[in-house]
């Protein structure tokens, strides 16, 4: 559904902004930025089409794509206090568990919502 969608992607969203905001290294932190920015736009486009076919419309899409886009800051935010309070504790694994985490959230949604809605009703 277009809720579990939005939710997925948020929470996604939030972890790979984490990521990158506790990233060890420069070369890593462009990497995974790049990463951001190639398929940041399918998720996007995806989460519209599936908040559109829900029959949202105006302002409340609005309001949902907005709070979808804040993510992004508040996991830079959520991250930076991660390192701030874990960082020295946990070294280069607080970077790897936030990457396993996205990547994970990454395939978990395309598995259970993206590639099955494109499947429905001869979508």
């Amino acid at each position: 559904s277009a809720a579990m969608l939005l939710g997925a992607l948020s929470v996604h969203s939030m972890l790979e902004t984490m990521a990158l905001a506790v990233a060890r290294s420069k070369s890593a932190a462009a990497l995974l930025a790049g990463s951001i920015a190639l398929h940041q736009p399918a998720e996007s486009l995806a989460l519209v089409v599936a908040l559109l076919r829900a029959g949202l419309r105006g302002p409340k899409l609005l309001r949902l794509l907005l709070l979808f886009t804040a993510m992004g800051p508040l996991g830079c935010v959520a991250g930076l206090g991660l390192h701030a309070r874990f960082g020295k504790l946990f070294g280069g694994a607080l970077d790897g568990a936030l990457i396993a985490l996205t990547a994970g959230t990454f395939v978990y949604v395309g598995a259970t919502e993206v590639v099955p809605e494109e499947f429905e009703d001869g979508g």
